[in-house]
């Protein structure tokens, strides 16, 4: 009998240890699971947030985009300005000289027929 009361203390301490065990892996099962499932949740804001993101960052790009082209066209039209002042000025220049020219004309044919009065 005193053999079976050894054997079943064995028995006893060996599934307590078990039962013991047992708990202490089901504990860090759960405590593992819970920090995968946090770094999980953790991930997909990340990756909603790098969504976001990069949307923001595409429809800047298309706005830089128009606002290139817009500015290409301003560019354009300045240019076409310039060149349109560089002309007015070439012609006031023009002009001038035909004037100066027109009046030394005069001052000469002036100046002629003093001299036929004479």
């Amino acid at each position: 009998m005193e053999h079976l009361g050894v054997k079943l203390v064995f028995v006893f301490i060996t599934v307590t240890v078990g039962i013991s065990s047992t708990k202490r892996v089901d504990t860090a099962l759960v405590r593992t699971e819970y920090q995968i499932q946090t770094r999980l949740n953790e991930i997909e804001m990340a990756v909603r947030d790098l969504d976001n993101t990069l949307e923001i960052l595409g429809k800047g790009l298309s706005d830089a985009k128009a606002l290139q082209k817009e500015m290409k066209s301003e560019v354009a039209e300045l240019k076409e300005l310039l060149n349109s002042r560089n002309t007015i000025d070439s012609i006031s220049s023009t002009l001038e000289d035909i004037i100066s020219t027109q009046h030394e004309l005069k001052q000469n044919e002036a100046l002629g027929s003093d001299k036929q009065r004479i």
